[in-house]
């Protein structure tokens, strides 16, 4: 039987995906013999079972999902259990605590639960790159940033009172902040958080999701503009914009322009999310880190905003490669679609 539950929090766009990589494909070893085994059950990460807790649609898996858990904790040998996904950040706290009343009481008093939160300006960037790649929006950044409003995403300041209100102490945050972080990395951050050693290391890279220049999401944004003019499927195109960015990262060059606010932005971030910046840094960081990231991020804004149509960094020649490359692509994954998902799909080994 585990010793301790671990529940990994997010948020999105906090190098989720690099904690999970890791877990799920047990690339880590420790140079302690004791306290330092992890089970972490699942092939890459729990996002069934948040969807079982904050979606009718698959409500009736919950309990199957959350008693496979159990048994896989109990049996174990690990010293650590751990739950991974970004989109607790979304779930109502309550229908957590219920649910490991219900499904883990036993686990209750042994039970942390790790929250990174990224800088305002630097989540909705990131979060707008992600979004752009993937083919799920298409507007401008301050279209964006107007639905991230409306939806109360970069509200952290209440979403942690209410978590910290049902879990009290057992709730973590952190900031993610690169000079904050263990050797600037979040998954040494994470694997020090819940050791509180440094004698570990990695088998496999501890990063993923590296951003892109926004040359770079010029192009991913007319290749998804293409792709949806000739495929509707939505999860096709969003595999395909993700492995291009990541070759893109992959093979950079000189000429890389960052992402940044331009100064309508700024103006309209400085005034709603500041008071929010500075009741997380009282509240929580004891330090001015979200205030200080929010400045500097207006600060540094553009004046206006920074175009995202192809015909501003690439001319005719080079637009109609990358026409000829897709049509490529799109006939070749044709040919096996479903195969095509099946080997872009992120998993572990187990």
């Amino acid at each position: 039987m585990i010793k301790r539950l671990i529940i990994h929090l997010g948020d999105c766009k906090t190098g989720s995906t690099s904690i999970q990589s890791i877990l799920a494909n047990k690339a880590w070893k420790s140079t302690l013999p004791f306290d330092t085994q992890i089970e972490y059950p699942c092939v890459f990460n729990h996002l069934r079972l948040v969807k079982s807790l904050g979606s009718k649609k698959l409500s009736d898996q919950q309990e199957k999902l959350f008693l496979n858990i159990g048994k896989r904790f109990e049996k174990s040998k690990a010293d650590v259990g751990v739950l991974s996904a970004e989109q607790f950040e979304f779930l109502d706290p309550y229908l957590l605590d219920q649910a490991l009343k219900k499904y883990l009481p036993s686990l209750l008093d042994k039970l942390t639960l790790i929250a990174y939160i990224r800088p305002h300006a630097d989540r909705l960037l990131a979060s707008y790159t992600e979004r752009i790649k993937k083919g799920a929006f298409r507007g401008t950044l301050e279209q964006f940033y107007q639905l991230f409003t409306e939806k109360k995403i970069l509200d952290y300041a209440p979403r942690i009172a209410k978590w910290r209100s049902i879990f009290g102490d057992k709730y973590l945050i952190k900031p993610f902040a690169s000079s904050l972080l263990k050797q600037n990395d979040v998954v040494n951050d994470f694997f020090f958080t819940i050791f509180n050693n440094e004698e570990f290391q990695f088998l496999l890279p501890t990063r993923h999701n590296e951003s892109v220049s926004v040359e770079d999401l010029a192009v991913l944004r007319y290749v998804q503009i293409l792709l949806k003019e000739s495929n509707p499927s939505s999860e096709g195109n969003a595999r395909l914009g993700a492995m291009l960015a990541k070759i893109m990262a992959k093979n950079t060059t000189n000429k890389r322009t960052k992402l940044k606010l331009h100064q309508s932005i700024a103006n309209k971030m400085m005034s709603h999310c500041m008071d929010d910046a500075k009741s997380v840094d009282v509240n929580y960081f004891k330090s001015s880190i979200l205030q200080d990231s929010l400045n500097t991020s207006c600060f540094n804004s553009s004046s206006n905003p920074q175009p995202l149509d192809i015909a501003s960094y690439y001319d005719e020649s080079s637009v109609r490669m990358i026409n000829c490359w897709i049509e490529l692509y799109q006939t070749l994954i044709a040919q096996d679609p479903k195969y095509f998902l099946k080997v872009t799909q992120m998993h572990g080994k187990i």
